[in-house]
Protein backbone atom coordinates (compact mmCIF):
# COMPACT_ATOMS: atom_id res chain seq x y z
CA UNK A 1 0.00 0.00 0.00
CA UNK A 2 1.39 3.39 -0.98
CA UNK A 3 1.08 6.58 1.06
CA UNK A 4 -1.39 7.93 -1.50
CA UNK A 5 -3.83 5.01 -1.40
CA UNK A 6 -5.72 6.17 1.72
CA UNK A 7 -6.01 9.66 0.25
CA UNK A 8 -7.20 8.26 -3.06
CA UNK A 9 -9.82 6.19 -1.23
CA UNK A 10 -11.03 9.27 0.64
CA UNK A 11 -11.15 11.26 -2.60
CA UNK A 12 -13.30 8.51 -4.13
CA UNK A 13 -15.55 8.63 -1.07
CA UNK A 14 -16.27 12.30 -1.79
CA UNK A 15 -18.35 11.04 -4.74
CA UNK A 16 -20.20 8.41 -2.72
CA UNK A 17 -24.01 8.47 -2.92
CA UNK A 18 -24.30 8.60 0.88
CA UNK A 19 -23.86 12.12 2.23
CA UNK A 20 -22.51 10.83 5.54
CA UNK A 21 -19.70 9.02 3.72
CA UNK A 22 -18.91 12.18 1.73
CA UNK A 23 -18.90 14.29 4.89
CA UNK A 24 -16.62 11.87 6.77
CA UNK A 25 -14.21 11.75 3.84
CA UNK A 26 -14.10 15.54 3.73
CA UNK A 27 -13.31 15.74 7.45
CA UNK A 28 -10.50 13.21 7.05
CA UNK A 29 -9.04 15.00 4.02
CA UNK A 30 -9.11 18.29 5.93
CA UNK A 31 -7.02 16.70 8.65
CA UNK A 32 -4.57 15.17 6.14
CA UNK A 33 -4.29 18.16 3.78
CA UNK A 34 -2.22 18.09 0.62
CA UNK A 35 -2.87 19.13 -3.00
CA UNK A 36 -5.01 16.10 -3.87
CA UNK A 37 -7.23 16.86 -0.88
CA UNK A 38 -7.63 20.51 -1.89
CA UNK A 39 -8.75 19.75 -5.44
CA UNK A 40 -11.20 17.09 -4.32
CA UNK A 41 -12.62 19.21 -1.50
CA UNK A 42 -13.09 22.14 -3.86
CA UNK A 43 -15.41 19.99 -5.96
CA UNK A 44 -17.44 19.13 -2.85
CA UNK A 45 -18.17 22.81 -2.26
CA UNK A 46 -21.04 22.56 -4.73
CA UNK A 47 -22.50 19.44 -3.08
CA UNK A 48 -26.29 19.56 -2.78
CA UNK A 49 -26.09 18.34 0.80
CA UNK A 50 -25.56 21.35 3.04
CA UNK A 51 -23.63 19.31 5.62
CA UNK A 52 -21.16 18.15 2.98
CA UNK A 53 -20.85 21.65 1.62
CA UNK A 54 -19.97 23.13 5.02
CA UNK A 55 -17.69 20.24 5.94
CA UNK A 56 -15.72 20.88 2.74
CA UNK A 57 -15.37 24.56 3.68
CA UNK A 58 -14.25 23.60 7.18
CA UNK A 59 -11.68 21.18 5.75
CA UNK A 60 -10.32 23.81 3.36
CA UNK A 61 -10.13 26.27 6.24
CA UNK A 62 -7.93 23.79 8.15
CA UNK A 63 -5.68 23.40 5.12
CA UNK A 64 -5.24 27.19 4.89
CA UNK A 65 -2.97 28.83 2.33
CA UNK A 66 -2.63 25.76 0.05
CA UNK A 67 -6.43 25.95 -0.37
CA UNK A 68 -6.41 29.58 -1.51
CA UNK A 69 -6.62 28.93 -5.26
CA UNK A 70 -9.47 26.44 -4.82
CA UNK A 71 -11.38 28.92 -2.68
CA UNK A 72 -10.82 31.74 -5.15
CA UNK A 73 -12.22 29.57 -7.94
CA UNK A 74 -15.47 29.33 -5.98
CA UNK A 75 -15.88 33.11 -6.26
CA UNK A 76 -17.51 32.38 -9.63
CA UNK A 77 -19.89 29.74 -8.27
CA UNK A 78 -23.55 30.09 -9.15
CA UNK A 79 -24.37 29.59 -5.45
CA UNK A 80 -24.31 32.89 -3.56
CA UNK A 81 -23.70 31.19 -0.21
CA UNK A 82 -20.70 29.34 -1.62
CA UNK A 83 -19.20 32.59 -2.93
CA UNK A 84 -19.79 34.43 0.32
CA UNK A 85 -18.36 31.59 2.40
CA UNK A 86 -15.28 31.50 0.19
CA UNK A 87 -14.72 35.21 0.76
CA UNK A 88 -14.97 34.69 4.51
CA UNK A 89 -12.43 31.88 4.39
CA UNK A 90 -9.89 33.65 2.19
CA UNK A 91 -10.09 36.58 4.60
CA UNK A 92 -8.54 34.33 7.23
CA UNK A 93 -5.67 33.57 4.86
CA UNK A 94 -4.89 37.28 4.74
CA UNK A 95 -2.71 39.26 2.36
CA UNK A 96 -2.22 36.49 -0.22
CA UNK A 97 -5.97 36.77 -0.92
CA UNK A 98 -6.02 40.53 -1.55
CA UNK A 99 -5.67 40.38 -5.35
CA UNK A 100 -8.63 38.01 -5.66
CA UNK A 101 -10.73 40.15 -3.31
CA UNK A 102 -9.89 43.25 -5.34
CA UNK A 103 -11.23 41.50 -8.44
CA UNK A 104 -14.33 40.46 -6.52
CA UNK A 105 -15.01 44.13 -5.75
CA UNK A 106 -16.18 44.44 -9.35
CA UNK A 107 -18.42 41.36 -9.27
CA UNK A 108 -21.92 41.78 -10.71
CA UNK A 109 -23.43 40.60 -7.40
CA UNK A 110 -23.68 43.45 -4.89
CA UNK A 111 -23.47 41.06 -1.93
CA UNK A 112 -20.17 39.73 -3.28
CA UNK A 113 -18.84 43.28 -3.64
CA UNK A 114 -19.99 44.10 -0.11
CA UNK A 115 -18.37 40.97 1.35
CA UNK A 116 -15.16 41.66 -0.56
CA UNK A 117 -14.96 45.20 0.78
CA UNK A 118 -15.52 43.93 4.32
CA UNK A 119 -12.84 41.27 3.82
CA UNK A 120 -10.35 43.81 2.52
CA UNK A 121 -10.96 45.95 5.60
CA UNK A 122 -10.38 42.98 7.89
CA UNK A 123 -7.14 42.11 6.13
CA UNK A 124 -6.06 45.74 6.29
CA UNK A 125 -3.70 45.70 3.31
CA UNK A 126 -3.02 49.22 2.04
CA UNK A 127 -2.98 48.09 -1.61
CA UNK A 128 -6.79 47.86 -1.38
CA UNK A 129 -7.10 51.62 -0.92
CA UNK A 130 -7.65 52.66 -4.54
CA UNK A 131 -10.27 50.00 -5.20
CA UNK A 132 -12.09 50.78 -1.96
CA UNK A 133 -12.11 54.47 -2.88
CA UNK A 134 -13.84 53.51 -6.13
CA UNK A 135 -16.30 51.35 -4.21
CA UNK A 136 -17.41 54.45 -2.29
CA UNK A 137 -19.37 55.37 -5.42
CA UNK A 138 -20.91 51.92 -5.96
CA UNK A 139 -24.60 51.85 -6.87
CA UNK A 140 -25.35 49.67 -3.82
CA UNK A 141 -25.44 51.39 -0.44
CA UNK A 142 -24.20 48.28 1.39
CA UNK A 143 -21.09 48.22 -0.79
CA UNK A 144 -20.52 51.94 -0.13
CA UNK A 145 -20.96 51.36 3.63
CA UNK A 146 -18.53 48.42 3.61
CA UNK A 147 -16.01 50.41 1.57
CA UNK A 148 -16.18 53.32 4.03
CA UNK A 149 -15.74 50.97 6.97
CA UNK A 150 -12.81 49.20 5.27
CA UNK A 151 -11.11 52.51 4.48
CA UNK A 152 -11.36 53.39 8.16
CA UNK A 153 -9.70 50.12 9.11
CA UNK A 154 -6.94 50.60 6.56
CA UNK A 155 -6.53 54.23 7.64
CA UNK A 156 -5.58 55.38 4.18
CA UNK A 157 -4.96 59.12 4.48
CA UNK A 158 -5.88 59.59 0.80
CA UNK A 159 -9.39 58.55 1.73
CA UNK A 160 -10.19 61.57 3.89
CA UNK A 161 -11.49 63.81 1.08
CA UNK A 162 -13.61 61.09 -0.61
CA UNK A 163 -14.95 60.10 2.80
CA UNK A 164 -15.90 63.71 3.49
CA UNK A 165 -17.87 63.62 0.23
CA UNK A 166 -19.52 60.39 1.43
CA UNK A 167 -20.96 62.34 4.36
CA UNK A 168 -23.53 63.56 1.81
CA UNK A 169 -24.58 60.02 0.86
CA UNK A 170 -28.32 59.30 0.90
CA UNK A 171 -27.71 56.30 3.19
CA UNK A 172 -27.44 57.00 6.90
CA UNK A 173 -25.22 53.93 7.36
CA UNK A 174 -22.78 55.15 4.69
CA UNK A 175 -22.64 58.56 6.36
CA UNK A 176 -22.04 56.98 9.77
CA UNK A 177 -19.22 54.72 8.60
CA UNK A 178 -17.70 57.52 6.53
CA UNK A 179 -17.60 59.75 9.62
CA UNK A 180 -15.94 57.00 11.67
CA UNK A 181 -13.45 56.31 8.89
CA UNK A 182 -12.59 60.01 8.61
CA UNK A 183 -11.74 60.05 12.30
CA UNK A 184 -9.46 57.04 11.96
CA UNK A 185 -7.80 58.22 8.74
CA UNK A 186 -7.41 61.81 9.89
CA UNK A 187 -5.82 60.63 13.13
CA UNK A 188 -3.25 58.72 11.11
CA UNK A 189 -2.65 61.76 8.88
CA UNK A 190 -2.00 63.93 11.92
CA UNK A 191 0.28 61.39 13.60
CA UNK A 192 4.04 62.00 13.26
Amino acid sequence: MTDQEPIEALVRDLSHEDAVVRKNAAEALGAIGGPNAVDALAKLLSDQDEGCHWTAFSALKKIGLPALDALIQTFSSSHRTTRQSAVALVTRIGSPAVDALLLALSDSDAAMRENSAEALGKIGDAQAGDSLLQALSDSDQNVRRSAAEALGKIRDVRAVEPLIAALQDQSEAVRQYAAEAIGKSATRRLSP
